[in-house]
């Protein structure tokens, strides 16, 4: 798929910009001290969800890739589950060992360009951050092009 349609940038090009955007850092790093309750690893086959994670600077990043029936619904091919995506039914990030003194930190799920980005919640369990957030997955908000089954969104995770 171009990254341009005529003068304007196409949908994967804008989501391309918001990425480049959100790794500006003077440290960059991938980062795979994460767990999730989606049945994930990382994968460049478009038909398996996948997350891939990122340090930059004192961010987390986390890009998330999941496959959706036109009913919103996961499809899991690890497990055969296909569990509807909503506030009701939560996605939870897991950051093991982070949580030491007084470091406080904010996470927001960021869609595709031109969406609002709005807030997780943050939890601890001993040194563990938990992240609890519902995905972005109303139909033509985060799918990468207009047929689309794949959603793709961020979450972001900084230090206060």
């Amino acid at each position: 798929m171009p990254n341009r349609v005529g003068d304007a940038l196409s949908d994967h090009g804008k989501q391309l910009g918001q990425f480049s955007e959100l790794m500006k850092a003077t440290h960059l790093s991938a980062y795979s001290l994460f767990k999730t309750s989606l049945s994930t690893g990382f994968t460049l086959d478009e038909r398996k969800a996948s997350v891939e994670g990122f340090q930059a600077d004192n961010r987390y990043i986390f890009a998330f890739h999941i496959p959706v029936t036109a009913s919103d619904h996961l499809l899991d091919t690890k497990t055969g589950d296909s569990p509807q995506l909503s506030d009701s039914h939560p996605i939870t990030l897991t950051l093991p060992e982070l949580m030491s003194g007084a470091t406080q930190y904010h996470a927001r799920v960021v869609p595709l360009p031109g969406s609002d980005h709005y807030p997780a919640e943050t939890s601890t369990s001993g040194r563990d951050l938990i992240i609890t957030f519902a995905p972005p997955i109303h139909p033509g908000e985060t799918a990468v092009a207009p047929r689309s089954t794949e959603r793709v969104f961020y979450l972001v995770v900084e230090q206060q």
